[in-house]
């Protein structure tokens, strides 16, 4: 489970903070980055649009986040190259 962090300095564009999820593994040096894709805006009409959904705010978004089975898995059977990673 990857807890929520505010980057209030940073906002989506209906002004809600930015914000990222993460995991901290005190014992690694290591990390891996994982960026959501479909962030950009196409036309003005385009970024209207998105401003009231999850593209465009963050004010719906849990504080946390459950990883499921991808490369940001800690379970070593199932991720064994990344998982002692932050």
């Amino acid at each position: 489970m990857m807890e929520r962090v505010l980057l209030e300095r940073s906002k989506a564009i209906d002004g809600s903070p930015a914000l990222y999820y993460g995991d901290r593994n005190e014992s690694s040096t290591k990390w891996v980055i994982w960026l959501e894709g479909g962030g950009i805006c196409q036309s003005l009409s385009d970024c209207q649009g998105r401003a009231n959904s999850s593209l465009g705010s963050s004010k719906s978004f849990p504080q946390t986040f459950e990883i499921g089975q991808s490369m940001m898995q800690d379970d070593c059977s199932i991720n064994p190259e990344f998982c002692h990673w932050n």
